[in-house]
C-alpha cells in the first residue's frame, strides 16, 4: 500500500488546507500517513470513493466496548468537484468520496488499479 499523500500530493495538499481553513487540524494531519488501501470508481456516476487504512489503533476497550462506526462528513467546498471526508466515532479519516474529478481518477489509475 501507498501513501495516499504520496500518490496524490497536489489533492492532499489542498485537502489538508481545506480541513485547516474548517478548523480540522487534526484531521487534516492525519491526511500525510493514511495509506490507500483500495478504491472503487463509478466512471457513469463520475464518483470514487478511496478507502484509507493506517489510523491510530484503537485500544481494546474503545474496539470491543465503545465501537467503531460512521462519526461524521466533512465537505471540502472549496476544492474542485465534490470532496467530502468520511470519519469515524473516533475522529479517525476512514475515506474520501470524490465525485467529478477526472484528474484523480487518471492519476490513480496509472498507480493502482480500482477495486470495483
Amino acid at each position: 500500500m501507498s501513501k495516499i499523500s504520496e500518490l496524490l500530493p497536489d489533492f492532499i495538499a489542498a485537502a489538508q488546507a481545506s480541513l485547516e481553513a474548517q478548523e480540522h487540524a487534526k484531521l487534516a494531519k492525519q491526511l500525510s500517513v493514511l495509506e490507500l488501501s483500495r478504491w472503487t470508481h463509478d466512471p457513469e456516476a463520475d464518483a470514487m470513493y478511496l478507502y484509507l487504512s493506517g489510523q491510530v489503533p484503537l485500544n481494546l476497550v474503545d474496539q470491543n466496548i465503545v465501537g467503531v462506526r460512521h462519526g461524521g462528513c466533512i465537505e471540502l467546498d472549496d476544492l474542485d468537484g465534490m470532496v467530502v471526508i468520511d470519519t469515524d466515532n473516533f475522529e479517525r479519516i476512514t475515506g474520501i468520496e470524490i465525485l467529478w474529478r477526472e484528474d484523480i481518477v487518471k492519476k490513480l489509475k496509472g498507480a493502482l488499479a480500482p477495486n470495483n
